[in-house]
């Protein structure tokens, strides 16, 4: 057996393998104990069933198809859908109508590695339209955060982003006591929502 969890893994590259093995002994730092001396069987002879199609059955097939195993996976789903609790659900065809109903990021952090470079080395082997595509999950934007109250717009006749209403309270359709109290535009709205009551 290579030091490589798959053969095709560039040399001087960590491979899936390393990197998890040693993620997994940070944090659990007691020596896992030696399975025995059970003869060994050689890949190829071996005949796996795995149960489930989730992300770790669909992984472990791939770990041991690399080494020769035969491996069949058994999937409960009637719809016949791999992937387990990772789905995205696509109301239409068109661009960003779609919703994550599982996993929906993978922080950039050295316990998700293992994560991106299994996609690098899928899209290796995939034909270009059947590669795997990352795309930006953005958490927060301020501009992207929209306020429409009193039936009032921002200049450009556009729903107003919070932080231009936050600017320009005065823009929000309320009195203008209210305007003169100093309060935010967030305060306004919540007064506006909830009867003046708002969380000072």
């Amino acid at each position: 057996m290579s030091s490589h969890m798959f053969s095709d893994v560039p040399p001087g590259k960590p491979s899936l393998r390393a990197a998890y093995e040693q993620w997994l002994k940070l944090q659990n730092p007691v020596e896992r104990t030696e399975p025995g001396n059970h003869p060994k069987i050689p890949p190829k002879e071996l005949n796996v069933g795995i149960v489930g199609g989730g992300m770790s059955g669909l992984y472990a097939a791939l770990i041991l198809q690399s080494h020769g195993a035969k491996v069949s996976i058994f999937e409960k789903n009637t719809r016949q859908r791999l992937g387990g609790r990772v789905y995205t659900h696509r109301f239409t065809q068109e661009p960003n109508q779609y919703f994550e109903a599982g996993a929906m990021r993978l922080p950039e952090t050295s316990e998700q590695q293992p994560v991106f470079d299994l996609i690098d080395y899928l899209n290796e082997k995939l034909p270009g339209e059947s590669c795997i595509k990352t795309i930006p999950y953005v958490l927060y934007d301020d501009k992207g955060n929209l306020v429409l109250i009193n039936n009032k717009f921002g200049p450009d006749g556009k729903t107003m982003s919070v932080s231009y209403a936050n600017a320009n309270p005065d823009k929000l359709g309320f009195s203008s006591k209210a305007i003169e109290c100093n309060k935010t535009a967030n305060q306004l709205i919540y007064e506006k929502l909830y009867g003046h009551i708002w969380m000072r």
